[in-house]
């Protein structure tokens, strides 16, 4: 239940804090005064679109909260799963900064905007005259049937066996996915085989030509080699003179400390001297002209650069990369018949399942349509529309819809004589309230509706039609709470609660404000709507005697 209204700096509302009771409440207000701001500001919290040329925002930034008053057998488990912050007084609360950004809070923890819109349409359900959504969408008739049968085990059954079906579904588009939807397993065995046989390893490439390097030019390297041999042999005493003069340094060690690390930098430079013709020499060995592995080398690396520029990688790298990928896809391609097999059959079964969980469902509402048809019919009756024909029909969808495996259409005639349409092709906006506002009368004594919105649902309605109206939306108050934005005095004398929108000005500003009407305040404004702006002692008494009933 809506137990609370905040609004601050929305369009000519400044500030507002509304405590909103049980039972009926009806709003009213001269035209103009700002009862569509009110419901706007309203539409803001729950997640409605923003239009940021009426909010005017000069500066400030836009809060509007709607505090609502759970039952936690009911909710809590619902928060849980959606993984939001459950409280019994829990709040929904929309930002709009001075810059126009949007934000959106569950009980001050910040959540998507869908989230926060598809929780407030399980919570409070508002209708407008211009609102037609009801007729059009199948969902929203389906929602009807299940709340008024209270079906909800039935469509929880049908919801799950829809996500196992379309989980099933999406794991085989998955597995499709991960192969590529050109996936050739011959081409790529061929060209998996093709580099296997080559047997690459990872830094080949560069090994081979380092290599190549060396026996392209090996008689270079070895008329460099004999030159160091020659200044070497050509100074037979090198060797010893390092030795001499590593001893010096000896002897300056054993003077003094001081010449330690000079002494040990020396015979370092001696053992490097040595290490560094050893090592010449065995080089040496290994660098000589051998046209066999030079062809081999160059044979080598030309394979690797045919097989980078056939297969366009940058690097013998990237080429093994492909390799590895070509490996996972042929295996994922052989357990792919048999993951085929699986999935399908799993489909096939999820989809039996979903379709006699849907056709359940389904055989369920439909046992609804006779009782709800003669129930519209006859609150239409009381409407004065008595003639009015009213039938419900539907039809298998070719794929399961979100809402069940039928489609569900709502037909009406306004005469008795004239054939059955679609609601939303024949009826007038006056028809469509009379019928919707029957609907909802029903709508509120099933397990769905805690809160329920009219704006101006009334509209048109006048004489003996607004006096059962009036007793409708009493009707309805009982089961819910009801809130009913009106023109009527009917139904205005009929609220358990009686909230005036008025316009008033503030130090030169147009501003909106809510007054909760008692006693003979609210005799004047119910004899407002009686008589108008030229109010009678007659339209006072009236209004007395309406108030009274």
């Amino acid at each position: 239940m809506l137990s609370s209204l905040y609004i601050q700096n929305f369009a000519l509302i400044e500030s507002l804090n509304q405590t909103i009771k049980p039972g009926l409440t009806v709003v009213t207000g001269e035209t103009g005064a700002g009862k569509s701001i009110l419901l706007g500001a309203l539409q803001l919290a729950l997640g409605g679109r923003v239009d940021l040329k009426k909010l005017a925002l000069d500066g400030k930034k836009c809060v509007v909260e709607a505090q609502f008053q759970l039952d936690p057998k009911k909710w809590k488990d619902r928060f849980s799963q959606e993984d939001w912050d459950f409280m019994e007084e829990s709040t929904l609360r929309r930002e709009i900064s001075q810059n126009g950004k949007s934000r959106a809070f569950i009980n001050d923890s910040p959540v998507k905007l869908e989230d926060l819109k598809r929780l407030s349409e399980e919570l409070i359900n508002i209708h407008s005259q211009r609102d037609t959504t009801f007729f059009k969408d199948p969902k929203f008739i389906a929602d009807f049937f299940d709340s008024y049968g209270g079906l909800e085990a039935s469509r929880d059954s049908f919801n799950s066996a829809l996500k196992e079906f379309k989980k099933s579904n999406s794991d085989l588009i998955e597995l499709k996915e991960k192969l590529g939807n050109n996936f050739d397993a011959s081409y790529t065995s061929y060209v998996l085989d093709e580099v296997h046989s080559a047997n690459f390893y990872l830094n080949e490439e560069e090994e081979l030509r380092e290599e190549l390097n060396v026996l392209s030019g090996s008689e270079d390297i070895n008329v460099m080699i004999n030159e160091i041999r020659q200044k070497t042999d050509n100074n037979p005493g090198l060797n010893d003179d390092l030795s001499q003069w590593v001893t010096m340094f000896e002897r300056l060690k054993q003077r003094s400390k001081f010449f330690n690390s000079l002494r040990e930098e020396s015979g370092a430079v001696q053992d490097l001297f040595q290490s560094v013709m050893q090592e010449l020499e065995s080089l040496s060995e290994r660098i000589e002209s051998n046209p066999e592995r030079l062809s081999t080398v160059e044979a080598r690396l030309s394979l690797i650069e045919e097989l980078l520029r056939k297969h366009r990688a940058g690097s013998l790298g990237e080429l093994l990369k492909m390799r590895d990928q070509w490996t996972e896809k042929l295996e994922l391609y052989e357990l792919q018949s048999s993951l085929k097999i699986k999935l399908s059959e799993r489909i096939d079964s999820m989809k039996t399942k979903l379709i006699q969980a849907g056709s359940e469902l389904h055989l369920k509402r439909s046992d609804l349509f006779s009782e709800i048809e003669r129930k519209v019919k006859e609150a239409l009756g009381d409407l004065n529309m008595d003639k009015t024909l009213f039938s419900i029909i539907s039809e298998p969808l070719d794929d399961p819809a979100i809402y069940g495996t039928f489609k569900y259409s709502l037909l009406f005639s306004a005469n008795a004589d004239q054939q059955m349409q679609h609601v939303e092709k024949v009826a007038s906006g006056g028809e469509r309230n009379r019928l919707m506002l029957a609907l909802k009368s029903l709508f509120v004594r099933g397990k769905g509706l805690e809160t329920i919105l009219f704006d101006e649902i009334d509209s048109g309605v006048s004489g003996s039609t607004a006096a059962k109206v009036a007793e409708m939306f009493t009707s309805m108050g009982k089961y819910s709470q009801v809130i009913a934005i009106t023109h009527l005095p009917q139904v205005a004398a009929a609220g358990s609660n009686h909230w005036k929108v008025d316009k008033y000005l503030d130090r030169g500003n147009s501003r909106t404000g809510l007054i909760s009407l008692e006693g003979e305040s609210r005799v004047e404004e119910v004899a407002r709507l009686l008589a108008g702006k030229s109010m009678s002692e007659a339209a006072l008494a009236q209004a007395r005697f309406l108030l009274k009933n």
